[in-house]
C-alpha cells in the first residue's frame, strides 16, 4: 500500500450561492489510478505522496480511508 494526501474541492449551494472549501483527506491505495476511479478523483486538486500535514493538522491515523472503500462525497 501506498500513503497519499489528496486535497479536494468540497462544494455545495445556498440559494444561489455556489460555495467550495479545500479539504484533505489522507489516503492508503495501491496507485494514483485507485484514486482517480474513487469519488475523491473527481474533486481533486493536489495529490501528495505521502501523508503531508498540508492544511496544518497533525496527522491522525483515524483519518486514514482506502480508495477503495465504498464512500461518498458530496
Amino acid at each position: 500500500m501506498k500513503q497519499y494526501t489528496v486535497i479536494w474541492e468540497d462544494r455545495w449551494q445556498s440559494g444561489s450561492h455556489h460555495h467550495c472549501l479545500a479539504k484533505r483527506t489522507w489516503i492508503e491505495c495501491n496507485d494514483i489510478q485507485e484514486i482517480m476511479e474513487s469519488p475523491y478523483g473527481e474533486r481533486a486538486r493536489y495529490i501528495f505522496e505521502g501523508f503531508q500535514n498540508t492544511l496544518g493538522e497533525k496527522f491522525d491515523p483515524s483519518l486514514v480511508v482506502k480508495a477503495t472503500d465504498k464512500i461518498s462525497i458530496n
